[in-house]
């Protein structure tokens, strides 16, 4: 990959930058010629306490792994109005390629269970901590109680080891949402804390008729070179820690089962730290119908689907194509092939909600059929004008690189050639980097939407690090080192920003992420407990909205949103890169009546 002259020089201050700061894992590191964990890292047992012995890194390939319990496959639960269920997080074993890692999950799946409750419900999630650090459960996309939120430090304390915790939850909305720590996500999500929500609409026409519905949850982990994880700070705080293997609903490479001529629905989430997705179902045809928290008010025709961490969409698609379908994640940077498909019969399917799975009910009118929702349009549209005209609140995105506040200070040479490492494409064994030149793009002429562009960021039309373009650099980089910074007017930082909105006023608020930074990348906000509309994207007004939480704002953009603010509590938005939120970027917002 070619970069300008600009960013060639900013990235080689940032290396000469790093290098004062070495962690001590990462100087052991650098001599292993194959990054195994079994024998380029001496690190301390995570079961070791730390009373006993001075715990610095944890390394999820050491300690006493054969008594652990393997994972099991992800159960799918419905919780009717009033329940209370029994969620767990647990310490587990999972074999990833040909090593056994430690890994943390929800009622010993990775992913949890596939929560199902019918919009307008109220239920109780009783949760116990059976791992060996402090966490919390965010229900993330709720409209919810925000003392029941899951923020650490604004809406409850953490709950320790052995301790239960016991969540109010709400779902005023229909849609695909998501439950994930919000301690050190960079380390317990991406060791295997996640789980989906499922709200059944109360209206039957919500979304369309469909064969059967499933759930994919994106993530990627580094399995072929593992790394230790710092006790203290996250690593890989610069770009975030992209994995090596990508894991589809916990598995790599899975096989999914289709029938041909079935229209079935997903559900997406990105589970991952700091991966941007671009997802492409080749042989099939391929309806946007949903975003975060409400469907788009008119379904479009999509090739592929760009999804940030944070971010869900809900697609159909339909599986008439003579050739075996597969999913990729496609990007301008490499191409590889996630999940394959192989054939089977309506009957031998298990649909995640009760949708009737009668093929002879379903036609292909049904999905040529680009819907309208006129409601949600309305909505929208009142929404707009009554916001549109409210004075902005603006947000700068920067980064400071500080070697002065290192905890872990060392001198290590290196060469250039080493900070600016381009070898980005993951080195995946088990993960066949394919291309295919016959089914590079799908469209349905049919039925084509002319105007893509409304909703950029879906395709791709935005500047996005798709790969680790500076692993070595990358990987020095700490949370100690590393401040992103979410700036306000008034030159606030972060959390020292506290801003207070009238309940149901409405927000106009402005992300600039300028290129001209020290690092510029793309960042996933995320707005706790609200939801908003994107209005603007670079002075564009944007054509078609659907309600969400997270939103992409690429190297260079200017995002306008319209928040709507009328759940009243205390809260927090974030970038939703794992490592970034650990090195500091996040603010915090009331909304009071």
């Amino acid at each position: 990959m070619n970069y300008p002259l600009s960013i060639l020089a900013r990235r080689i201050a940032i290396s000469l930058l790093m290098l004062i700061n070495i962690p001590s894992w990462a100087q052991n590191s650098q001599s292993s010629k194959a990054h195994d964990a079994h024998t380029a890292h001496s690190k301390t047992n995570p079961e070791i306490k730390s009373g006993q012995i001075t715990i610095k890194y944890l390394d999820p390939l050491k300690g006493n792994l054969k008594n652990l319990p393997e994972i099991k496959p992800p159960k799918i639960v419905e919780i009717k109005e009033g329940e209370i269920f029994e969620l767990r997080a647990e310490i587990v074993k999972q074999k990833i390629g040909n090593k056994t890692f430690r890994r943390f999950a929800y009622n010993g799946s990775i992913p949890g269970p596939i929560i199902n409750v019918k919009q307008g419900s109220n239920v109780k999630i009783k949760f116990t901590n059976n791992t060996d650090v402090e966490t919390s459960v965010h229900s993330h996309g709720l409209r919810l109680n925000y003392l029941f939120d899951g923020s650490v430090g604004i809406s409850q304390p953490a709950v320790k080891p052995g301790q239960t915790f016991v969540y109010e939850l709400k779902f005023p909305d229909a849609g695909i949402f998501w439950y994930h720590p919000h301690v050190r996500e960079d380390y317990q999500q991406d060791m295997g804390l996640m789980g989906n929500f499922i709200v059944e609409p109360q209206e039957g026409t919500h979304w369309s008729k469909v064969s059967s519905e499933d759930t994919i949850m994106l993530d990627d982990v580094l399995a072929n070179q593992p790394q230790p994880y710092p006790i203290s700070a996250a690593s890989h705080a610069m770009m975030g820690r992209f994995g090596d293997t990508y894991l589809i609903n916990g598995k790599v490479l899975p096989t999914l089962t289709y029938a041909k001529g079935e229209i079935r629905r997903y559900f997406l989430t990105n589970a991952a730290n700091t991966r941007t997705f671009r997802i492409k179902i080749k042989n099939a045809y391929v309806k946007v119908v949903g975003g975060d928290i409400s469907p788009f008010e008119k379904e479009f025709m999509a090739d592929s689907i760009t999804i940030a961490p944070g971010e869900r969409y809900v697609i159909e698609v339909k599986f008439d194509k003579s050739a075996t379908p597969s999913i990729w994640n496609s990007n301008p940077q490499s191409e590889t092939k996630i999940a394959v498909f192989k054939e089977a019969k309506f009957s031998q399917f298990k649909t995640i909600k009760s949708v009737k799975i009668k093929s002879e009910n379903i036609t292909s009118d049904d999905f040529k059929e680009l819907r309208s929702n006129q409601s949600l349009e309305s909505e929208i549209n009142a929404f707009i004008e009554k916001t549109k005209s409210a004075p902005p609140k603006n947000l700068k995105i920067t980064v400071d690189l500080d070697a002065q506040n290192s905890k872990n200070r060392a001198i290590k040479s290196t060469t250039e050639k080493d900070a600016l490492h381009q070898d980005n494409t993951p080195q995946n064994n088990s993960l066949p980097q394919e291309h295919d030149s016959n089914s590079t793009t799908l469209k349905n002429t049919e039925n084509a939407v002319s105007d893509i562009n409304d909703i950029p960021w879906i395709n791709s039309k935005t500047d996005i690090e798709w790969e680790d373009g500076m692993q070595a650099m990358n990987k020095l980089s700490t949370s100690d080192n590393v401040t992103w910074k979410l700036i306000d007017d008034s030159s606030n930082e972060n959390m020292q920003i506290q801003w207070k909105f009238k309940k149901d006023v409405g927000e106009k608020i402005i992300i600039n992420n300028s290129k001209s930074s020290t690092h510029p990348m793309q960042h996933p906000i995320h707005f706790h407990g609200q939801r908003f509309i994107v209005y603007k994207l670079n002075d564009k007004l944007i054509a078609n909205h659907a309600w969400k939480d997270t939103v992409l704002v690429g190297a260079g953009d200017k995002v306008e949103l319209l928040l709507d603010a009328s759940n009243v509590g205390k809260w927090m938005a974030h970038c939703h890169i794992g490592e970034h939120l650990t090195s500091g970027m996040m603010i915090g917002f009331d909304v009071v009546e």
